[in-house]
């Protein structure tokens, strides 16, 4: 079980078991993360409101969204993400050696996914290097500024999501394959989401101009916003696990968290912003380097 108190999926009311509901009906299950972010019901409607723009609408394929957080994932070598990714990706009808051959960048792998994963690993590993020439690498290999924007948040949100399962110790359960079915579903959404636009999803209020990176990054900015007046109260410890190594994370930490008066709810806030906050310097490391307005500032709100 997690270290914060979450929401049962069987004891679920109100607008939790709405969003579960839709959760199952979208991705045929209930993956622990989101259940993770029960402990904020807030976060929890948030977080599943920038899914599709995160994972499914825009110009970026499905598999190569997949490919990108399984770079971040491995990156930060955070099993539940590696296993989940690498599942939906088998699921797709990428078959493990083509992943692989990909990470390793052999010479009949998709230069654009080799791009992708190599843009996604140096994001992760330090935000603070110029990503000048990945994202030159990215666009020689036929990735225009859009779907570069929408790797970009794709980095963000998995980094966001490796931290607070790593940190806040979800469940790590191998992923089951789902064959046929689950592959039809998954792609299924994503031609959807090409082909329908923004009016067919969650509406983002204006938010008219930006695509579906920035829209996904925006919804993590407003969270954020919401909660960053906390942050001056976390430990220093607590801050620097969650930012650079939140497996040092256990329940014993999280109990004297409590010790001190802290509720679940403040814990899971302090490491979602947190974890928020190092996760965007992702975002701004990649897109300094776009020769694209939208680019250079997230529209505001």
């Amino acid at each position: 079980m997690a270290y914060v108190l979450t929401i049962n999926e069987h004891t679920a009311t109100g607008e939790v078991a709405q969003i579960y509901a839709e959760i199952r009906d979208r991705l045929g299950d209930l993956p622990g993360v989101f259940k993770l972010m029960s402990a904020d019901p807030i976060v929890l409607r948030h977080v599943w409101r920038a899914y599709p723009y995160a994972m499914e609408f825009g110009s970026l394929g499905r598999a190569e969204r997949e490919l990108t957080a399984l770079a971040v994932s491995r990156t930060n070598a955070c099993r539940y993400g590696v296993d989940g990714t690498t599942s939906r990706l088998v699921d797709m009808g990428m078959p493990r050696s083509q992943i692989e051959s990909i990470f390793r960048a052999d010479p009949n792998a998709d230069a654009k996914h080799v791009a992708l994963i190599s843009l996604a690993e140096n994001a992760t590993r330090d935000p603070d290097e110029s990503l000048s020439g990945a994202v030159t690498a990215a666009n020689e290999a036929g990735l225009g500024s859009q779907e570069v924007r929408e790797a970009a948040t794709v980095v963000v949100w998995f980094n966001v999501l490796n931290r607070m399962v790593d940190g806040l110790g979800v469940p790590h359960d191998r992923p089951a394959g789902r064959g046929p079915i689950r592959s039809l579903r998954m792609r299924a959404h994503g031609l959807a989401a090409r082909i329908w636009g923004s009016d067919s999803l969650p509406v983002v209020e204006a938010v008219s101009e930006a695509g579906a990176g920035e829209t996904a990054v925006v919804i993590l900015r407003q969270i954020l916003d919401r909660f960053e007046s906390q942050g001056g109260s976390i430990p220093e410890s607590f801050d620097d696990a969650f930012r650079y190594n939140p497996r040092k994370i256990n329940k014993a930490s999280v109990a004297r968290l409590r010790e001190t008066g802290w509720t679940d709810e403040q814990v899971f806030r302090a490491a979602f912003v947190v974890s928020g906050l190092e996760s965007m310097l992702r975002w701004d490391a990649i897109v300094r380097h776009l020769e694209d307005p939208l680019s250079r500032s997230i529209p505001d709100i």
